[in-house]
């Protein structure tokens, strides 16, 4: 998601608990060479070893992942600082057209997690894009009991959902992986479900994710 908004010269902030700004890039590279060419990708556990024998990758590359390089910032919620942040984000504003703030919450979904401390965090940030009036993105990892909630109508344990307009959550779902390729055993479907709570709008899309190189497509 991040990729394809800076694409469109979106300025997106992306606040994670599981990535690191080498890891992501290590994931465009991936993906980019697998919409390159599939047959000659490479895979994500591949890429620091291909960047080390050869130097003239990023090179190659340079144009097709520049955007993502230069519109992306990825802040690792460890080191989380509410008010650099704010500073920050006004910086954006100021440069950028457009902005976003997408926050990778899969903490969010778990059940033995505390959830005032995670809320209250996140409704920071909320009053935060409000007041900048900038996007804000949240998108969540489901666990079983969740994606069951949801599947029946009802909340996440977290009851996360609440505070936002739409949101996002991604389920792996229990299922063999796709038959896509048997090359590639770690292909699998995944479910998206988008809901608009504004208009009590649901839709559930299923996709295709090749996870070797960190690449989705339509299922």
């Amino acid at each position: 998601m991040a990729e394809e908004f800076t694409k469109q010269k979106y300025a997106v902030i992306m606040l994670t608990s599981k990535e690191s700004p080498t890891s992501i890039l290590q994931r465009i590279i991936a993906r980019t060479t697998f919409k390159n060419n599939p047959s000659t990708a490479i895979p994500l556990q591949q890429v620091s070893n291909q960047l080390l024998n050869n130097p003239l990758l990023l090179k190659q590359l340079s144009n097709q992942i520049a955007p993502s390089v230069k519109y992306l910032s990825v802040v690792e919620t460890d080191l989380l600082d509410i008010q650099s942040l704010e500073d920050r984000l006004q910086y954006q504003k100021a440069v950028h057209d457009k902005s976003i703030i997408l926050l990778d919450m899969h903490e969010l979904s778990t059940w033995d997690t505390d959830k005032e401390r995670l809320v209250g965090k996140f409704t920071s940030l909320q009053r935060i894009a409000k007041r900048l009036q900038i996007v804000m993105i949240a998108t969540f990892d489901l666990n079983p009991i969740d994606h069951e909630n949801l599947i029946n109508g009802y909340l996440t344990v977290a009851g996360i959902e609440r505070h936002v307009d739409t949101f996002i959550f991604l389920n792996s779902p229990a299922e063999k992986p796709a038959n896509i390729s048997p090359n590639s055993p770690n292909n699998c479907l995944v479910s998206l479900q988008i809901q608009k709570n504004s208009i009590g709008q649901k839709n559930i899309v299923y996709l295709t994710k090749r996870t070797d190189f960190g690449y989705f497509q339509e299922g």
